[in-house]
């Protein structure tokens, strides 16, 4: 496993794992044109950039926001996204739950 600040390149996946990597996450709520600094900053650790957002965003409680951003600490990838949605654990605990039961009451 990697160390918060060791670059991604020198701590490579092992017979072809992947291994996860530090990422530096900044959350914007809707209306940058309010809110010009991330309301959410923090590191995650995560195999994607987007994994990192996701992770984030479940961490302070936010199913969506208006801007997001995950960078390397290596410098190796910077990755934006706009509008994102996330399904919050609870949420897709009921609703896998709802769904398992639909299934199972249709006459397959």
């Amino acid at each position: 496993m990697p160390n918060y600040g060791q670059p991604l390149r020198d701590c490579g996946p092992e017979d072809g794992e992947s291994m996860a990597g530090w990422f530096d996450v900044a959350l914007w709520s809707y209306g940058l044109a309010e809110n010009r600094f991330p309301l959410h900053m923090g590191y995650m650790q995560a195999l994607t950039a987007y994994q990192a957002i996701e992770d984030a965003m479940r961490y302070y409680g936010l199913p969506r926001v208006g801007y997001a951003c995950a960078r390397a600490l290596d410098g190796s990838i910077c990755y934006r996204a706009y509008k994102v949605f996330v399904v919050m654990d609870a949420v897709q605990d009921d609703w896998d739950s709802e769904f398992d039961a639909l299934l199972r009451s249709v006459q397959w």
